[in-house]
């Protein structure tokens, strides 16, 4: 368990960086989180004048997706445990 932990984290680790430059100052002010399901989301509910950023968290969340579903596939693991350990590793570092 502790090299599929080790493995799907390396791998999974540029899929959790966000370099947004809409979203990255939303997160550093706390607008948006880290989930421990391996997501990004609003810590409170988004306004219409945050369409722009809700667009960009839904793709960042798409690209996290695929990752965490190859990874899943590769390693014969269900989505939502890569998407936790890697969620994981995240809150760890924030």
């Amino acid at each position: 368990a502790a090299a599929f932990a080790a493995l799907t984290l390396l791998v999974a680790a540029p899929a959790v960086a966000v370099d947004d430059p809409i979203v990255a100052p939303a997160l550093a002010r706390q607008i948006v989180g880290e989930t421990a399901e391996g997501y990004l989301a609003f810590v409170r509910p988004a306004t219409a004048a945050e369409a722009v950023l809700q667009r960009r968290i839904n793709a960042i969340n798409i690209k996290r997706r695929e990752i965490y579903t190859q990874l899943a596939r590769e390693q014969n693991q269900p989505v939502e445990v890569v998407a936790a350990l890697t969620a994981e590793k995240q809150l760890e570092r924030l």
